[in-house]
């Protein structure tokens, strides 16, 4: 590749040099060099420049091989034209709204007979040392040593590294052998030995799916893993983390038939709507189908080699990973290579490898217009990517462990304008100067839910994480921490992981062929984020679910019911009756080790013409421990056991729609509520939330033409419950959340076996009533009459003789505060 300057223009020069100002001759495939306030730099090529800001007159392109001198105009040519100074964004690509203009460099990049992927794959080459697995050094220098797939031990972890985007390992954790981190260093070689490892790979021309096929072939059988990644290296992770996928066998993400519907052979409407109109890509459509069966072959490779190897991830560190893709990488190649650039120089990394790579690359790139598309290593981290919708699909979990260390970078100094530029770019909300910053939070469900850590500030930015004290302190507490110790994190809730960022939500849970069948199921976004909301052809698309409310007894529902049950509870009130009416089942399952109680542990009973019609029994984990999340998951996973064994059984005439699919309709108790549990309102959004999310995973499984869920209802014994659940309906007519998935019937329908009784509400922070009463051998009886499911004793022996001396001694009604506090802890302690 050579790049000639052609010329060049500081801006501020051009306006002093009199009313003829300076003249460019420019070709159409010329490539800018645009320099805006505040030192940052955008290349593009002079076509794309001329689309992106057409509100503004720009030079006249002229001819290479002959025309006037500067300042004149050919015969038949118009007059040159002012060249913008102000920025202003306009067309179908967004540009840098108001930007203003410092200094422009015309260069001429010669790329003989070369693509942009040719020119990825001969600068990939230049970087040291080529792919492989290699073994970390000890010492106070950053040197890698190959190591031989024989020497890996299955039994201890071995700790791998895998690293970003057009870096190396050096480039993405070298400043943990920095003397400020070198403690961090020492820490981990402590604790791992010699078994710590980095993958070296390549970002650009292959897949993440290649990458971890490489990962994947250098590793014994049932090597026991704790994976460390840095951006796009998470992806590769997330890969290796299918080994341990729960699902059934119709939900398996590296099914054939799945992987047929991700990645066909043929260009979809959704990737025509994903090309940029702009940017003219003569044989991308045959590059992208010859890529998408690349891709298909190797995810099938993929699923081949987890089942022979085997691997367990216990332990995974991801940080700043586009789980959910990055807005950059969803816009044009030239914008996402010069925000690259620009942060490598803002990082001081000029002298990085990768730096010289990046700047190479982005001028082929723009002088090409390439589509990212086309590039395997780029493409994976759009948005709208297969692999992308393929990783955040809900219908499978894994039980592979994970941490996320996300970041957000504050807008001070040099990185200020710097985070002020990019929103205007790009993002529109916060990010660290490379991912958003919720995309970070997404990926596969986790068995257990996964832990996160957000770190916020002037030194945040996607290169320092291996860098800043908050975030290497986060990466030794996530790889070391005992197991349930989760001091250092807050719980990355299933809201929080799906809630993809605002600029990344239209086309993100598409269906990957065809038109497309969003997700039209919403969920709470984290704190400060702007709700999901569902569009009106969605609405449109999918028929809304009737949501309503009954007050009467079980007897009187034909629906199948669902209930939850706590671990380690017995089987009482509404279960038991369930029980009775299906004929001792529930009981026979717990006898046998079978019955659920564990989150996301289902059993379905089915009875044909039944009254009820079966039941279905949701696991709620520890009494205490329930949250709207746990709620949420728990109960979609719970319905889409409901849902695959009905399509099991053979339909009733009841059941059968037109076109040949069935409705289903069933009933629920407000589960989750009572004592000590969740209100009424955050169950119930919560597990219509779960019901959305089951919705949305029958869609992407293309079940939902054979199964369309018609109905929910709430169905509660006492009538005062049954008022406040119609209540909450009528609130949530105000959230388009539920509104457009939902139609809500706050109408009560009384049916037979209702109670009726005085409104049963405490007041939040109401204490419990207790009772201690002296048993004949000493011990202390404690009753808490006030649960409403059950009613907890405990036994504690105590020393009474002690109590008795210490109440004859309690001080006299003239005592000072601090001796009766002092008699009352003593006598408590005895207690």
């Amino acid at each position: 590749m050579k790049v000639t300057q052609k010329a060049a223009v500081q801006i501020d020069l051009a306006r002093g040099a009199g009313d003829q100002g300076v003249v460019l001759e420019i070709d159409d495939d010329d490539v800018l060099e645009l320099e805006l306030e505040g030192g940052l730099r955008l290349w593009t090529s002079f076509h794309q420049f001329q689309l992106d800001f057409p509100g503004e007159k720009t030079a006249t392109p002229k001819s290479r091989d002959a025309g006037p001198a500067p300042g004149t105009a050919a015969a038949g040519e118009s007059e040159p034209q002012p060249f913008p100074v102000n920025l202003v964004a306009g067309g179908a690509s967004r540009g840098v709204g108001g930007a203003l203009l410092r200094a422009v460099r015309v260069l001429d990049v010669d790329l003989p007979e070369q693509t942009a992927l040719g020119v990825a794959a001969l600068l990939e080459k230049q970087l040291r040392p080529g792919p492989g697995l290699f073994r970390w050094s000890s010492g106070n220098t950053f040197e890698l040593t190959p190591v031989s797939p024989k020497k890996l031990t299955t039994e201890k972890p071995l700790l791998i590294f895998i690293h970003g985007t057009a870096s190396s390992s050096s480039g993405s954790f070298g400043e943990l052998w920095e003397p400020a981190q070198r403690a961090v260093k020492d820490e981990l070689f402590a604790f791992y030995g010699e078994h710590i490892y980095a993958l070296e790979h390549r970002t650009l021309t292959e897949s993440p799916v290649q990458n971890a096929l490489q990962l994947l072939e250098k590793l014994p059988p049932n090597a026991r893993l704790h994976l460390v990644s840095h951006s796009r290296g998470g992806l590769v992770g997330e890969l290796v983390c299918l080994g341990q996928r729960v699902c059934s066998p119709e939900f398996d993400p590296l099914a054939p038939e799945v992987l047929a519907r991700y990645f066909p052979d043929a260009p979809t409407d959704a990737d025509a709507d994903a090309a940029d109109t702009n940017t003219p890509s003569p044989g991308t459509a045959d590059d992208l189908s010859r890529g998408r069966r690349a891709e298909r072959q190797a995810l099938t490779d993929l699923a081949e080699q987890l089942k022979k190897k085997q691997p367990r991830v216990e332990r995974f560190v991801r940080v700043a990973c586009p789980a959910r893709g990055t807005t950059l990488a969803s816009g044009r190649l030239d914008r996402w290579l010069s925000t690259m650039v620009n942060v490598l120089a803002l990082a001081g990394l000029k002298g990085n490898p990768a730096y010289a790579l990046v700047m190479d690359f982005v001028l082929a790139v723009a002088k090409q217009r390439t589509d990212p598309r086309t590039l395997p290593g780029l493409e994976a981290q759009m948005p709208e990517s297969p692999l992308v919708k393929l990783l955040n699909r809900e219908d499978f979990t894994l039980a592979a462990d994970l941490t996320v260390i996300a970041g957000d970078a504050e807008a001070t100094d040099l990185w200020g304008r710097m985070k002020l530029l990019l929103p205007d770019l790009f993002y529109g909300e916060d990010h660290d100067l490379i991912v958003n910053t919720r995309a970070m939070y997404g990926g596969a469900a986790r068995s257990k839910a996964p832990r996160y850590f957000m770190d916020q500030g002037s030194s945040v930015n996607h290169f320092h994480y291996f860098k800043n004290r908050n975030t290497t302190r986060r990466l030794i507490a996530g790889l070391t921490r005992p197991d349930g110790f989760e001091a250092e994190f807050s719980t990355l809730t299933d809201a929080l992981r799906r809630a993809a960022p605002a600029s990344l939500r239209a086309g993100l849970l598409d269906s990957p062929v065809g038109p497309p069948a969003t997700v039209s199921a919403t969920f709470p976004a984290p704190a400060g984020a702007p709700p999901a909301t569902v569009s009106d052809e969605e609405n449109s698309a999918t028929p809304k679910i009737l949501v309503t409310v009954a007050h009467g007894d079980l007897a009187a529902t034909h629906n199948v019911v669902a209930v939850g049950h706590y671990r380690g509870d017995a089987i009482v009130s509404a279960e038991s009756y369930l029980d009775q009416k299906l004929d001792g089942r529930l009981r026979e399952r717990e006898r046998l080790g079978l019955y659920p109680g564990k989150l996301e542990t289902t059993a379905v009973f089915l009875k044909a013409g039944g009254t009820p019609g079966g039941a279905v029994v949701i696991g709620l984990g520890e009494v205490g421990d329930l949250t709207a999340g746990d709620l949420s998951r728990a109960f979609a996973h719970g319905l889409l056991r409901l849902a695959v064994a009905v399509l099991e059984t053979p339909a009733t005439s009841d059941e059968r729609r037109p076109g040949g699919s069935r409705g289903l309709r069933f009933s629920t108790l407000l589960i989750g509520t009572g004592e000590g549990g969740l209100a009424v309102a955050v169950a119930m959004k919560a597990i219509l939330e779960g019901v959305a999310s089951a919705g949305a995973a029958l869609r992407v499984a293309a079940l939902d033409k054979k199964l369309v869920l018609e109905g929910i209802e709430f169905i509660e014994l006492h009538e005062d419950h049954a008022i406040q659940a119609a209540q909450v309906l009528v609130s949530l007519r105000a959230d388009r959340r539920f509104t457009g998935r939902f139609d809500l019937d706050s109408t009560v329908i009384v049916r037979p076996g209702g109670r009726r009784r005085a409104r049963v509400e405490e007041p939040p922070g109401w204490w419990d009533r207790l009772e201690i009463t002296r048993r004949s051998d000493a011990a202390l009886k404690f009753v808490v009459p006030t649960r409403r499911a059950r009613v907890d004793v405990e036994l504690v022996p105590t020393q009474i003789a002690l109590v008795d001396q210490s109440t004859d001694r309690s001080p006299a009604p003239g005592a000072t505060p601090a001796r009766r506090a002092h008699c009352s802890n003593c006598s408590c302690q005895m207690i």
